[in-house]
């Protein structure tokens, strides 16, 4: 699902995607990361400032990754 959401009090719009993760953590992470690098080549994201990637997962799965989830970087994206 994508939509474009107003920001308010700006003429400007954010564009959310949510994908979809038929599996777990290892199935969704390279599609968000691969999706988010063909966005930011298409647009010419140079700097990579533009477009992002945002993972959110509720489960409690992450925490006993210890050091891992300070970087960032979870064992499924390896």
């Amino acid at each position: 699902m994508t939509s474009d959401l107003p920001v308010k009090d700006s003429k400007h719009t954010i564009r959310l995607s949510i994908l979809p993760n038929p599996s777990h953590l290892e199935t969704v992470n390279p599609v968000v990361y691969g999706k988010t690098r063909a966005i930011q080549d298409f647009e010419n994201d140079e700097k990579r400032n533009k477009n992002f990637g945002i993972i959110i997962h509720g489960d409690a799965a992450h925490a006993g990754q210890g050091y891992f989830v300070k970087l960032r970087i979870v064992y499924e994206t390896y």
